[in-house]
């Protein structure tokens, strides 16, 4: 399983804080399969990125609302991301 985290936290891998959540995935997603980034399909064909990022982005100033999660498959993996910009992969068995 490979978890990152838009923020600091231990155990997680940091990234750029102007790095979106599509972003995100696909970096996880690769680092989880070995794949290079640039040969995995297109994530808008799972869903729509610029959806995921305003999601994701909209859920920081949301204080009563229930937190985000969005659960999906993409390119052989189960993928979860979060509103405070976690993402955690798990490659499914082929």
């Amino acid at each position: 399983m490979y978890e990152q985290n838009m923020s600091t936290t231990m155990g997680a891998v940091e990234t750029a804080s102007a790095e979106s959540a599509s972003q995100a995935v696909v970096a996880a997603v690769a680092a989880e399969t070995g794949a290079d980034p640039m040969t995995l399909e297109p994530l808008y064909g799972v869903l729509d990125p610029d959806a995921l990022d305003a999601l994701v982005a909209g859920d920081e100033s949301a204080t009563t609302a229930p937190p985000v999660r969005v659960e999906f498959t993409y390119a052989g993996c189960a993928v979860s991301v979060t509103g405070d910009g976690a993402v955690d992969v798990t490659e499914l068995d082929r």
